[in-house]
């Protein structure tokens, strides 16, 4: 067949023209391989594939590679859907006009207070809460958490609750109803975006996360929410020719909210201004982001100086972010490595070594840097000592390296890994807040039941897998990229950098909470494929 007949075959001509097959295809092998190699963490890399267990190994592996590929498979088929349907008219009813959103708003708010009844007076008080709150009696500031959250915590639990969690959580749901509802506003102000809408409001309304962390006491809620809304400004300045004074002024708030609502937030930013030169087209907008970027950089670390002097802030352990190399560390002593006389005396002096095989979870740093003995200021103390003993051990023991960070970051890119996404804890904290005292407990049970089969089913687990989600905001960008529209890309920055961050740094590998944003951004991540531009709304 000649190549001109095979390009009017509509599939034919898709791969030939965009390519996208063929990437694709790329990207899964590489999405594979590591797969393949993550699988090998239990058996030294293959190194153990034909010993004993070995069925129970290719088990694991074939389980792990069928749900690898139905990911792909799901996803990939979507972007061959929507390929198909490009070039047609994608709405043929007028866009929803703005009150009907008050209705939205509304709604999501009257759902998430049905379950926060039923889960009176809320989820997640654990060690985290409870040091926010013992800032508030002793005085003394730690950075550990954000201090604006922190003060913000207690000022509505302690000054205007009076010891109450309920205006915390009032605050907070309705922060996040209120960005959820102005995001389901742009995807309707998509001409191209007929079947989004709906479909992004039924993720909101029947997807449990949601219900669940607008009342659990962290910060990665409220951080997630001015992700979104960073992500939304993005979106709205891309496809606008000019910026107006309100656009600009909740991109402003949206970067802030970012970075004093995570300490990983400055990356974000940080990294989106040089994305802002290479993607943003025309003058106007690369000096508009470029400014709004640097300027809040500016001003962050300014009111952070001042706050930090005025509250007598001390600042984070430099040992918080070296929560990866830990565990390479862990793993090492773990696994009985041998060691040279100077690294057993450096790992020594940061836990004792026994302590070391005991307490190494492969999946959280928290056991080790909570120890009683664990001092991570040797760290900081002479950082080319410690780049000496990792450089040392990496060369030594690479497949433990690598089987480590595997371990830690699993949720990140692992289809199959199954991440807490909801706390529940049936105790009392410290502070007298009594948790889950329910005044429905047959109701409370049979909700809990449900959302823990949702969690654990074959499929519906998927739409609580970040990795699965990330994959997907992946396959946008790089639909995106094929159509040559880059400066689309910048909406998907944040959550990227994100992603890269907690990589580098996470220090609990199934902590849900940690990707909440990636749960809040997807819906608009699909309507970046919209081609048309923006209707009257």
């Amino acid at each position: 067949m000649q190549l001109k007949n095979l390009q009017q075959m509509p599939c034919a001509a898709f791969f030939h023209k965009n390519r996208l097959f063929w990437l694709g295809t790329a990207l899964f092998s590489c999405y594979l391989s590591v797969v393949l190699c993550a699988i090998g963490r239990s058996s030294a890399l293959f190194g153990r594939l034909f010993a004993s267990g070995s069925l129970g190994f290719a088990a694991e592996l074939a389980k792990l590679l069928a749900v690898a590929l139905l990911c792909f498979a799901v996803l990939f088929g979507v972007a061959l859907l929507w390929a198909r349907r490009q070039q047609s008219p994608l709405r043929t009813t007028p866009p929803l006009r703005k009150r009907w959103f008050f209705v939205i708003f509304a709604a999501l708010l009257l759902l998430w207070l049905g379950f926060y009844a039923l889960e009176y007076p809320g989820v997640c008080i654990h060690s985290d809460n409870s040091f926010q709150f013992e800032e508030y009696f002793s005085g003394h500031h730690l950075n550990w958490h954000p201090v604006v959250h922190t003060l913000l915590t207690n000022f509505l639990v302690f000054t205007i609750g009076r010891g109450s969690l309920v205006p915390y959580m009032l605050f907070q749901m309705a922060a996040l109803a209120a960005v959820v509802t102005y995001s389901l506003y742009w995807i309707n102000s998509r001409v191209g975006a007929r079947f989004r809408l709906p479909a992004s409001l039924l993720w909101f309304l029947l997807h449990p996360v949601f219900a669940y962390m607008s009342f659990t006491l962290t910060k990665d809620v409220l951080f997630s929410a001015f992700l979104l809304l960073l992500t939304i400004e993005l979106a709205e300045l891309c496809s606008s020719a000019k910026a107006g004074r309100l656009h600009l002024a909740l991109l402003a708030i949206a970067a802030l909210g970012v970075l004093f609502f995570r300490n990983n937030g400055v990356f974000i930013i940080a990294l989106l201004l040089p994305c802002a030169l290479l993607l943003a087209k025309g003058r106007s907008k690369k000096r508009l982001l470029t400014s709004v970027c640097a300027l809040t950089l500016v001003a962050f670390f300014l009111m952070q100086g001042v706050l930090f002097r005025a509250l007598r802030v001390e600042q984070t352990p430099l040992s918080e972010a070296f929560a990866i190399p830990l565990q390479q560390f862990g793993r090492v002593v773990k696994e009985e490595r041998p060691l040279a006389e100077d690294e057993a005396a450096y790992l020594d002096s940061i836990l004792p070594l026994e302590q070391w095989k005991t307490l190494y979870s492969p999946i959280s740093i928290d056991p080790v840097k909570f120890a009683e003995d664990f001092y991570g200021g040797v760290i900081a103390e002479n950082p080319k000592q410690f780049a000496r003993i990792w450089l040392g051990l990496l060369l030594h023991y690479p497949a433990d390296f690598f089987a480590a960070t595997l371990d830690e970051t699993q949720m990140l890119w692992d289809p199959a890994a199954k991440p807490w996404m909801i706390f529940s804890y049936d105790s009392t904290d410290e502070y007298a807040f009594q948790i889950q005292h329910s005044p429905a407990p047959a109701l409370t049970n049979a909700v809990r039941s449900g959302v823990y089969w949702m969690e654990n089913s074959t499929v519906l687990h998927l739409f609580w897998n970040p990795a699965f989600l990330f994959m997907a905001a992946a396959i946008v960008g790089l639909a995106l990229l094929l159509r040559r529209q880059k400066e689309r890309l910048l909406p998907l920055i944040p959550c990227f950098v994100l992603w890269l961050s907690l990589a580098l740094t996470i220090p609990a590998g199934l902590l849900g909470r940690y990707v909440f944003s990636i749960f809040l951004c997807i819906p608009l991540f699909l309507t970046l494929l919209a081609r048309e531009e923006k209707s009257k709304v």
